[in-house]
């Protein structure tokens, strides 16, 4: 009787170990990233009715390219009738030395070590509502692309669809690239800001920040090679497809590095996630500790 209990007993215990085992499969594991916090109802308010770009990027290393499909649902709130729209292509000003902010005497050297290498932008599509329209640039750096919207009037809404590729160049700066560290400053395709009845067609300037744009809402889809993080404005997650998605709200533009040699540390500072990234752990440690530490300080002080 004694050894049938000890076999019932064993029993149990090996469908008990069967059954964890299970769990352990099936439920997702904690992982040591906190999770983003919830978006507050500020944040919610202030990206109501703002223009929204749903963008889809490729990285292709081999080429040194990314393509970009971009969506833009735009709405009127100028206050004027619009008869065209204007968008910002920067990396058109790096195709050459006399156009590229990057190659100022101040910055030749280090943005160019192994001399000028030039970017490009090929633009394939672009369509108002669905319907393929001439457009055409204003300056001479190809940086202000003029797109006719017939007769937009005041709160009409409409889809602006652009595809293209960018070409980028060696070069250590906003945009470009250094050896397997892509720079993805002011690739993205935005609006200009619409003000005091015109378009603003801003230079490019070296240094500093040379233009600004308004606040929309961010879609962001980016397929990037095995191995490679992206650090992003907008917080990016892995899906099980292999792409990064997420959503940035009421932010003003889109700021991308993309490397396999990033390492990163995250934390949460009160109901602020802060996330950081080096070539390996402790320095992505370090700087995380100092970031926690300067915005703690910040929010205390201000």
């Amino acid at each position: 009787m004694q050894k049938k209990h000890c076999i019932i007993a064993l029993v149990c215990l090996l469908c008990l170990g069967f059954c964890a085992l299970l769990l352990m499969l099936v439920i997702p594991q904690a992982s040591h990233e906190p999770a983003l916090p919830p978006i507050s109802p500020a944040l919610a308010k202030a990206a109501e009715g703002l223009n929204h770009y749903n963008i889809t990027l490729k990285l292709n290393p081999d080429a040194r390219t990314i393509s970009i499909t971009e969506e833009i649902a735009y709405s009127n709130t100028t206050g004027d009738t619009l008869s065209s729209l204007v968008v910002r292509l920067w990396p058109n000003a790096l195709a050459r030395e006399d156009t590229s902010p990057a190659a100022t005497d101040e910055l030749y050297e280090k943005a160019y070590p192994e001399g000028f290498s030039p970017g490009s932008v090929l633009l394939h599509d672009v369509k108002w509502n669905g319907t393929h329209v001439s457009h055409q640039y204003l300056d001479d750096a190809r940086t202000v692309l003029n797109i006719p919207v017939g007769t937009l009037q005041p709160e009409e809404s409409g889809t602006l669809y652009i595809r293209l590729v960018v070409q980028l160049p060696s070069c250590a700066y906003r945009t470009g690239y250094q050896e397997d560290t892509y720079m993805l400053g002011h690739v993205l395709p935005l609006l200009s800001v619409y003000e005091n009845g015109e378009w603003r067609q801003d230079d490019y300037y070296p240094i500093g920040e040379p233009f600004y744009t308004e606040c929309a809402n961010f879609r962001l889809t980016l397929s990037l090679p095995e191995g490679y993080v992206p650090v992003c404005s907008v917080p990016l997650e892995k899906e099980e497809s292999g792409l990064w998605q997420g959503e940035g709200l009421a932010i003003r533009d889109v700021g991308l590095c993309v490397s396999p040699r990033y390492k990163k540390a995250t934390a949460l500072a009160g109901n602020t996630m802060i996330a950081a990234y080096a070539p390996d752990e402790t320095g992505a440690a370090a700087a995380l500790s100092y970031a926690k530490k300067a915005l703690e300080t910040y929010e205390a002080l201000y």
